[in-house]
């Protein structure tokens, strides 16, 4: 079977699926080194080597490209049956797994000074109390919101997520379709993080590894500690693998069991 046919292929259901132009992107550097080596698609995990090894890519480089790998060739075993050459192989080790997270007293300076409502729920409350991806928020509309319910898209796909009265509330009938309002307009991905980064600049947080996702590192590493499972944190987060996911177990300091029902939002502020 030629490497190039079903790669397009794949890529066509990807955007069908309606994966983020970003995802997509990645997906399709990822096939395009693949069929660099392999006109013919591979079916032997060795032949595989040569694509992940390759000199040019560095060690982050290696593990995204066997990262969309297992996801090209998992689709391709469901709709084929083709034999998955990704079966056996492993993640390169990232040298550091360290995430940033905000103690409460830097959560408690965040909230003083996002006065407005929507910095206050745009960064604070959907960041942290639902563990969204910038991108995610961005692309919220009100009509995303059913019966407490939030419909979330996002690298994954489609996920529900059960939001509390509070953030509720932001999603009332109004006007406008998009709920991130700007002076000119409809906020970007781009806008949110501009907002992020001037009320982390006004409440004094700095350093390396803060950004954005600090938000979201703090939203999973608080969940694991109130007592929340790892498959539930994997669902609400929209992590493809557990072993994301786990890395909040090690954050959270604790020897957290798997539990198979119950779920913990956090509130903070």
């Amino acid at each position: 079977m030629q490497t190039a046919a079903l790669a397009g292929e794949y890529l066509t259901y990807c955007k069908y699926l309606g994966l983020a132009e970003k995802t997509i992107k990645q997906y399709r550097w990822a096939l395009n080194r693949l069929i660099k080596h392999c006109s013919e698609l591979p079916n032997d995990g060795f032949d595989l080597l040569p694509v992940i090894g390759d000199d040019s890519l560095g060690a982050t480089s290696r593990r995204d490209l066997l990262k969309c790998l297992k996801s090209f060739f998992g689709w391709a075993q469901r709709r084929h049956k083709w034999p998955n050459p990704c079966v056996g192989l492993t993640l390169p080790r990232q040298r550091n797994q360290t995430r940033r997270v905000l103690t409460k007293n830097e959560i408690d300076r965040l909230f003083s000074v996002a006065t407005s409502i929507r910095d206050r729920t745009l960064l604070l409350l959907l960041l942290l109390d639902c563990g969204l991806r910038v991108a995610e928020v961005a692309n919220l509309r009100r009509g995303d919101l059913r019966d407490g319910w939030l419909t979330v898209t996002g690298k994954t796909g489609e996920r529900l997520l059960l939001v509390s009265g509070e953030l509720a509330n932001l999603f009332h009938p109004r006007r406008r379709d998009r709920l991130w309002i700007g002076r000119q307009g409809a906020l970007t991905r781009e806008g949110i993080m501009l907002i992020h980064c001037r009320l982390f600049a006004l409440a004094g947080i700095t350093g390396p590894k803060t950004g954005p996702h600090t938000l979201r590192h703090t939203f999973g590493t608080f969940y694991i500690r109130a007592g929340g499972g790892i498959r539930q944190l994997q669902q609400i987060m929209g992590h493809s693998q557990i072993e994301t996911t786990m890395i909040y177990v090690h954050l959270a300091g604790n020897d957290v069991l798997d539990r198979s029902q119950g779920e913990t939002h956090i509130s903070i502020g």
